[in-house]
């Protein structure tokens, strides 16, 4: 385990990694086509927030829209932006708290579409600050001085938990944080290792059937971070990648948007996925909370993102949403 106070910098947002399809060679920058389709890969960590991924690939809507989409797994975004910096893979899937990070530290990247988003009802986010069933933990301003687990620095529940702190008042280094595997948190609770932990499912189910206490990080009705509905995680391409292939990258932004929107519409089909793909069993599967699903990335939405971050100290400079996301 690694103990940080405070927040560091670009850091993992993988919430679940799996086995995961892929192990082609990539493309070239330019993306190539094979059969007259366009042909991209998608560097993805295999989670129920990239399940739209899948949904599309199950149901022929890359092939719809004329693209030829290789998932090549990947064990986090901070792992797969050099490969999608130097055009090995074209777009890459990652939480928006490092990716905002990222384009703090001045890289040029943008979000081209969603395949999470956060719930419109706190009792649906899987995105939660978990506790045991007696702490003593009623208002995010009771965090001051606890010691927390993450699985990373940065990782979006970690990083909501920060700015929902520091905007109740709170100092982002009031906080202690411990780094750990989030299949070792509940565990770590027991103990009396961490007083909490910023958790995402199926560990939040598993936490909540076992009998620990769940806040929404996300969207606490008095006072949510970010919109309904508003993008969680995001599909990134490079700068000079959209730039030279905009007809490419918006028939991907639409296909994605549709994908989300098959997903939303067969749940089922998300489980089936998260079997086949993600390895999970039959019964973890069904008992994975399902995020709501949107692909379309606003403007509005990201510089709700940026501007809580900012406030949080998670940010060194405020960022233009017009300028995190990416039309045609």
């Amino acid at each position: 385990m690694k103990r940080i106070a405070g927040i560091g910098v670009l850091a993992a947002a993988a919430l679940l990694t799996a086995g995961c399809a892929g192990g082609q060679p990539a493309p070239d920058a330019s993306g190539g086509s094979t059969g007259g389709a366009d042909k991209v890969t998608v560097a993805a960590v295999v989670t129920i927030s990239t399940a739209p991924l899948w949904v599309a690939e199950a149901k022929g809507i890359w092939a719809k829209y004329g693209l030829d989409v290789t998932i090549q797994g990947t064990q986090n975004f901070a792992a797969a932006v050099p490969s999608l910096l130097n055009g090995q893979v074209q777009f890459a899937t990652g939480a928006v708290p490092p990716f905002l990070t990222a384009v703090d530290q001045g890289l040029p990247i943008r979000a081209v579409g969603g395949s999470s988003a956060a719930a419109a009802d706190p009792e649906d986010d899987g995105d939660s600050l978990v506790v045991p069933a007696d702490s003593p933990f009623q208002d995010i301003r009771d965090l001051k001085g606890m010691t927390l687990a993450t699985n990373a620095i940065g990782a979006i529940t970690q990083a909501a938990i920060v700015a929902d702190y520091v905007n109740a008042g709170g100092e982002a280094d009031d906080l202690n944080w411990v780094v750990m595997d989030l299949s070792e948190m509940e565990a770590a609770m027991d103990r009396g290792d961490v007083d909490g932990a910023a958790m995402a499912d199926p560990f939040t189910a598993q936490a909540k059937a076992d009998g620990f206490r769940a806040w929404s990080a996300l969207r606490q009705p008095d006072a949510p971070l970010v919109p309904a509905n508003a993008a969680t995680v995001v599909v990134v391409a490079s700068q000079q990648y959209l730039a030279a292939n905009a007809d490419v990258a918006a028939r991907f932004q639409q296909a994605l948007i549709e994908a989300n929107d098959a997903a939303r519409a067969d749940p089922d089909l998300v489980v089936q996925l998260l079997v086949e793909k993600g390895g999970m069993t039959q019964a973890a599967a069904e008992g994975t909370m399902q995020p709501a699903f949107n692909g379309k990335v606003s403007a509005d939405d990201m510089q709700a993102w940026a501007d809580a971050m900012y406030t949080a100290g998670l940010l060194t400079k405020k960022l233009d949403g017009t300028d995190l996301a990416w039309t045609p």
